[in-house]
């Protein structure tokens, strides 16, 4: 369904948002983990746990690449998605 794959894409760029507000608290690491039991939870693919995370002093970026293909009665779609999130610290 097309509608899902969007959805956990929009569900997924959400929690990246909210890590990079408070990731000051965070380290990297904590980031990564907490991502990637995300993207397990919601059923993502395993490429979307291959989270970069770019810290300087005064920023941060986080981001993700992966596909999913969505099989429709006609034929076959492969979506490609890039979640990221920056932000300052």
């Amino acid at each position: 369904n097309i509608g899902e794959v969007y959805w956990r894409f929009y569900e997924y760029q959400d929690a990246m948002q909210q890590e990079v507000r408070f990731a000051r608290s965070r380290t990297d690491e904590d980031i990564v983990r907490h991502l990637r039991a995300l993207v397990d939870s919601i059923g993502l693919p395993e490429d979307a746990g291959r989270v970069r995370v770019r810290r300087t002093q005064r920023s941060i970026s986080i981001s993700s690449e992966y596909s999913e293909h969505v099989e429709l009665p006609i034929f076959v779609r492969e979506f490609r998605f890039q979640p990221k999130a920056n932000g300052d610290l």
